[in-house]
C-alpha cells in the first residue's frame, strides 16, 4: 500500500523548501557525534555562516566545554573521528557547533549515551539551558532526562502506546515500569 499524505513545516510542503534554510532551521546532536579532520574551531563553524569569536566562546561556555577547549586551544588538531577526545568532550563539542547554529527545532538522538554520569550531568545541564524555549524531538533512553518535556510518546514496536507528561507517565503502564527498572537498577532500556 503506498504512503499518502505530506509534511508541512510551518505550513510549507516539504519539497518546497530551500534545503539550505531547512538546514540552518535544523540544530542536531546525535549519540555519536561527527568530529571532521580540522582543529577545534573548524569543528565548531562547519555551516556557511561565519561565527565571531565571542559567539564562538559563548557556545563553549554553554555547552561546559571551556575547561577542555582553554587547555587545549581552538587550534587543537582532530585528525580522526574522535581527534583522541574523550566521547564526553566530543559530545560537548557537537552541542556547542549546534549553539552556534542557532536552529528553531532541535533534534536530539541520545545526547547522553555513552557518557559517564559527570558527562551527562553537564550535557543535561547545558540542554536545559539552551533548549528553553525550543521546539525539541529527543530519542532517548534515560527517562529521566524526560522531565521537562511538554509531551512524551512511548513507543512500542513502532507503535504509540503512551502519550502525556513525565509526571503523568510515571504513574502508570510501560513508561512507570521502565522508569522504576531504569531507577532502581541503573538499567539500560531497550524497548
Amino acid at each position: 500500500m503506498p504512503y499518502q499524505g505530506s509534511i508541512k513545516v510551518n505550513g510549507v510542503e516539504l519539497s518546497e523548501l530551500n534545503l539550505e534554510q531547512y538546514r540552518d532551521a535544523i540544530s542536531w546532536v546525535g549519540q555519536n557525534p561527527l568530529l571532521v579532520h580540522g582543529t577545534i574551531e573548524e569543528n565548531l563553524n562547519l555551516s556557511e555562516k561565519p561565527f565571531s569569536k565571542e559567539q564562538i566562546s559563548s557556545a563553549i561556555i554553554d555547552a561546559h566545554a571551556d575547561e577542555f577547549v582553554d587547555r587545549l586551544g581552538l587550534d587543537y588538531a582532530i585528525s580522526d573521528r574522535s581527534g583522541g577526545l574523550s566521547v564526553g568532550q566530543a559530545q560537548r563539542i557537537a552541542l556547542a557547533r549546534a549553539i552556534l547554529q542557532q536552529g528553531k527545532f532541535w533534534i536530539l538522538d541520545e545526547p547522553t549515551a555513552s557518557l559517564d554520569a559527570q558527562s551527562e550531568k553537564l550535557i543535561n545541564q547545558s540542554l536545559d539551558k539552551v533548549l528553553e524555549a525550543q521546539t525539541t524531538l529527543m530519542v532517548t533512553h534515560q527517562l529521566n532526562n524526560l522531565q521537562k518535556m511538554d509531551q512524551i510518546l512511548v513507543l512500542e514496536r513502532g507503535q504509540i502506546t503512551q502519550q502525556g507528561h513525565f509526571d503523568e507517565l510515571k504513574e502508570q503502564g510501560t513508561f512507570q515500569t521502565m522508569l522504576k527498572h531504569q531507577n532502581t537498577e541503573g538499567g539500560d532500556l531497550d524497548a
